[in-house]
């Protein structure tokens, strides 16, 4: 039973995220949404709120994008709410995904490493 409830929760996380971006590149016509990557969706136990990880392909004001995106929720949400066709849109909360940059220079670090051996 609970596996299958993560199966379905994580389905709907995906598909939340497909669809937000579909969103932001056909609906927002604002070029510093252009620059923005969804890496992941996080969906709250209670199914209230769910966290859109995302990382900035660019040297914009991280605060800024995330005020903008926090703004732009609400239009976002209708938006997925009549093209999902479910009973309920969670609450969208857009974070800064500091992980992916710690994660590539981790990476970065080791292929130095690996590189000084040889």
């Amino acid at each position: 039973m609970y596996n299958n409830y993560n199966i379905r929760i994580n389905k709907l996380e995906n598909k939340i995220k497909r669809k937000i971006i579909l969103i932001i590149e056909k609906y927002i016509n604002d070029s510093r949404f252009k620059k923005i990557n969804i890496i992941r969706t996080k969906l709250n136990i209670n199914n209230l709120e769910i966290k859109i990880f995302f990382v900035l392909l660019s040297n914009i004001n991280i605060e800024y994008i995330i005020n903008i995106l926090n703004n732009s929720s609400n239009f976002i949400r209708k938006k997925l709410f009549k093209i999902l066709n479910i009973k309920f849109i969670p609450k969208l909360v857009f974070l800064y995904d500091y992980k992916f940059y710690e994660s590539v220079k981790i990476i970065n670090l080791i292929n130095s490493l690996k590189y000084k051996n040889y």
